[in-house]
């Protein structure tokens, strides 16, 4: 455990996504949605289905974390929920080396970890990358993620289906998907160190993405890593070297890890995270007339937008139902489910 670690640890009540979405991913969203086509893509998508299928995929091949089920990681998501005022969202865990984290379904968004990725990190280091995972569900990134996530295949379905008008896709809507995508991560990074609320356990779950090892992982030091950070922005002093770093880019689905490493550490240093620590942030509009993303009626037994997949309470996102049970930790005050003994995120009895 880290000191900060152990510090109080602060729920945000409504916050608004607005609060914390990275500008580079604002700026990518505006140009994305200027696209023609967008819309057809993504009603399609909802139609035909793809978070069913997920669905019965995760039921099949995937352990779902429980109370009963892994309840250490069970406590860690339902903290990270109780800390963005987020309703319950389910934990899926995926066999696999592969370190890796994804964030799928729109009317009922889920999260699945990979067993390679619990076995990299530190407990600490887990509740950051579930935080990553929620922010994108509390910035409506879920939709237009899976369409960028699986554009060639959507467009090859929808040619076939669709007597040729998906063919019409331009290649310039599949560039600005990618775009917005890769952005879309500065985002969820700002929305992990919320929920963890150290910007080392984020610039450690970075540099571990980038060379982890289970052997070695005690030895490596985050601040050496944000050195190799600056010194990465320090080859743009040629042309050349921007240029590789521009071809680099595009052919990746996340940003550079440095990179991720860096922006998280200067929002940490930054007035505006500090004002949210405080309290001092835009909170959701309360009561939920219409979808605030897609002006659509959603009926009031409905945590997600039936039109657009975006969560929904009032004209925006939805909150956690008043009067949920949790406990808080006397250690490190993460909330804690009712049913358990132990902090899930720091161990400290509860008894």
């Amino acid at each position: 455990m880290t000191e900060s670690s152990t510090r109080t640890t602060r729920q945000f009540m409504g916050i608004h996504p607005t609060v914390f979405r990275h500008p580079l991913d604002d700026k990518a969203l505006k140009t994305l949605q200027g696209f023609k086509g967008l819309d057809f893509i993504c009603k399609k998508v909802l139609e035909y289905g793809a978070e069913r299928i997920m669905h019965i995929e995760n039921v099949g091949n995937r352990v779902r974390v429980g109370p009963g089920q892994l309840p250490e990681l069970y406590g860690m998501v339902h903290h990270a929920c109780l800390t963005l005022d987020l309703p319950p969202v389910d934990l899926y865990v995926e066999m696999s080396p592969i370190p890796n984290a994804f964030t799928y379904g729109v009317t009922r968004p889920f999260v699945v970890i990979t067993t390679g990725l619990m076995d990299l990190m530190t407990p600490e280091e887990l509740v950051g990358v579930l935080g990553h995972e929620l922010g994108h569900v509390l910035c409506r990134h879920v939709l237009y993620r899976i369409v960028a996530r699986n554009i060639s295949e959507i467009t090859s379905i929808l040619g076939q289906a669709t007597l040729g008008v998906g063919r019409l896709i331009s290649q310039g809507l599949v560039y600005a998907l990618r775009e917005w995508y890769r952005k879309s991560e500065y985002s969820a990074d700002r929305a992990g160190l919320l929920v963890c609320q150290d910007p080392k356990i984020m610039v450690s779950i970075m540099m571990k993405l980038a060379g982890g090892s289970n052997r070695y992982t005690k030895h490596m030091n985050p601040e050496a890593f944000l050195e190799q950070a600056r010194e990465y922005d320090d080859l743009d002093d040629s042309h050349l070297n921007r240029a590789y770093k521009f071809l680099q880019d595009i052919e990746l689905t996340h940003p550079i890890p440095v990179l991720r490493a860096k922006e998280i550490d200067k929002w940490s240093r930054s007035r505006d995270y500090q004002s949210v620590l405080a309290g001092d942030y835009e909170k959701r509009p309360k009561g939920r007339p219409q979808c605030g993303y897609c002006k659509a009626k959603v009926p009031d037994s409905d945590s997600f937008c039936p039109s657009c997949g975006a969560p929904v309470s009032g004209a925006d996102l939805p909150r956690r139902q008043p009067g949920s049970p949790a406990q808080n930790c006397p250690s490190c005050l993460a909330a804690v489910p009712p049913e358990f003994d132990d902090c899930p995120v720091c161990g400290e009895s509860l008894g």
